[in-house]
């Protein structure tokens, strides 16, 4: 039997058609697509804030690490022996005294 109430419409049809684009299956399963959507978008955007909040920790620890080579530089600089780096490349190498020691 052909016969087919459309929900949502409140109309019936002989031919078995679904009243057409305007029925409340389509509006629905638009609607659903819709929230589906919406879904992803706010996943989207919690996964947005999150990268951003992870690359911002990662200039903080990158700025650290940063500052933490700089003071080492500087530490660096301040031991220097004050030797020429001419005299410190023709120093013996510690391989070069050991084996004159052997």
């Amino acid at each position: 039997m052909l016969f087919q109430i459309n929900e949502g419409l409140g109309r019936s049809s002989l031919d078995g058609s679904n009243g057409g684009s305007n029925s409340f299956g389509v509006r629905r399963q638009q609607q659903q697509l819709t929230q589906q959507e919406m879904e992803q978008y706010y996943q989207l955007k919690i996964q947005e804030i999150q990268l951003k909040e992870t690359i911002r920790k990662k200039k903080e620890e990158l700025i650290l690490m940063e500052q933490e080579l700089t003071s080492v530089s500087n530490r660096i600089k301040k031991m220097n022996t004050g030797l020429d780096p001419v005299e410190e490349a023709n120093k013996p190498s510690f391989k070069h005294i050991v084996a004159e020691q052997q």
